[in-house]
């Protein structure tokens, strides 16, 4: 079995761009070359927003010189790795969802390396996510345990009634993490697919709040089966 490693680049420059605005190449460097070393992969994607990001009212703009950064990394970063690189027609974590989609449908086990918590629910059998704030593999028990749910697939759930703040999104207003974990144990069972669990969610709110919860829920759902070219090897390189 092959091992595909996806990298969220937005959230990798990110990262390395707030250490060192002036030079921020240097950090992605050691970083990526850190993730090599750890996870040994053969095939290597880098997913990159396009010019269509989701609508969210309360998303701020990055400045000039950090989009035009961040497009230097991106070539130099291939340049140096190799890999196939996509510029999403959207945002870079569904392309990430979906590349991890595609690869694991293929026989490949996955790793998707990113800060965005958004992909926390796709920690299933043959993807695993390396979160880049807290240096270490993601679990399943540790998501489930987290947002206090009897799914991954229900995790966005719980998600869009508290909110986002680092992405913008607002969620239900006057529902935090306690009160929004409360709602889903008394709404939603164990046996409930995704729809039916998020119709269950749903009729416990007040119709202000559904559209509060449907527009969040908009924005944190990841689409998984966009047309993504597959993972390539990556290039060899002297440490």
């Amino acid at each position: 079995m092959r091992t595909a490693l996806v990298i969220d680049g937005p959230s990798v420059f990110a990262r390395a761009y707030y250490v060192a605005p002036d030079n921020p190449c240097a950090g992605l460097f050691s970083t990526v070359r850190n993730l090599i070393d750890r996870t040994d992969p053969n095939l290597l994607l880098w997913a990159w927003d396009g010019d269509h990001r989701k609508s969210v009212k309360n998303r701020k703009c990055k400045p000039t010189a950090y989009k035009e950064a961040m497009v230097t990394a991106r070539q130099q970063l291939h340049s140096q790795f190799g890999g196939t690189l996509v510029i999403s027609d959207g945002e870079a974590d569904d392309a990430c969802a979906s590349a991890a989609v595609q690869e694991r449908r293929a026989g490949n086990s996955v790793v998707i390396v990113t800060s965005d918590g958004d992909m926390e629910y796709l920690c299933v059998d043959g993807i695993r996510i390396y979160d880049l704030v807290n240096k270490r593999f993601k679990t399943r028990e540790d998501v489930l345990a987290k947002w206090h749910v009897h799914r991954l697939s229900h995790v966005p759930l719980v998600k869009s009634m508290v909110g986002d703040s680092g992405d913008g999104i607002c969620g239900v207003q006057g529902i935090g993490i306690k009160k929004a974990c409360k709602l889903y144990a008394d709404t939603v069972s164990s046996s409930m697919a995704f729809e039916a669990a998020r119709q269950s969610v749903r009729s416990a709110l007040s119709e202000t709040q559904r559209d509060e919860f449907d527009d969040a829920l908009r924005a944190i759902m990841l689409y998984t089966d966009l047309e993504i070219p597959r993972a390539t090897p990556l290039k060899m390189f002297e440490l």
